[in-house]
């Protein structure tokens, strides 16, 4: 199985899975010009992955399926710190897109 890596202020983040990187495309963690290898491989845009974007576009099942929520038995264990991590991620991308989280009214 290949393992995904990927450069965010110059410190080298992974490894993901496939459907982890995905999700990283997803939620614009990773752009076009963010730099990424797969396993060993050299250091190379993310653009010039051969239909990552296009595959982080398909809708999932989340996505499509209105009310779906994850069981908890279909869930991996997920550790406090990649919950954090995941979050800091989230707001970063809001920031850059001039977004922010929702304000408690």
């Amino acid at each position: 199985m290949p393992f995904w890596f990927y450069m965010n202020d110059g410190q080298p983040q992974g490894p993901f899975k496939g459907a982890e990187f995905l999700e990283l495309v997803r939620t614009q963690a990773i752009t076009a010009a963010t730099m990424v290898r797969k396993d060993e491989s050299a250091w190379f845009p993310a653009g010039e992955v051969g239909g990552l974007f296009a595959a982080a576009a398909k809708p999932t099942v989340e996505h499509v399926v209105e009310g779906y929520e994850k069981s908890e038995a279909n869930q991996r264990p997920v550790s406090e710190s990649w919950k954090q991590w995941v979050r800091r991620l989230k707001l970063q991308r809001d920031e850059r897109l001039g977004g922010g989280p929702p304000r408690p009214q």
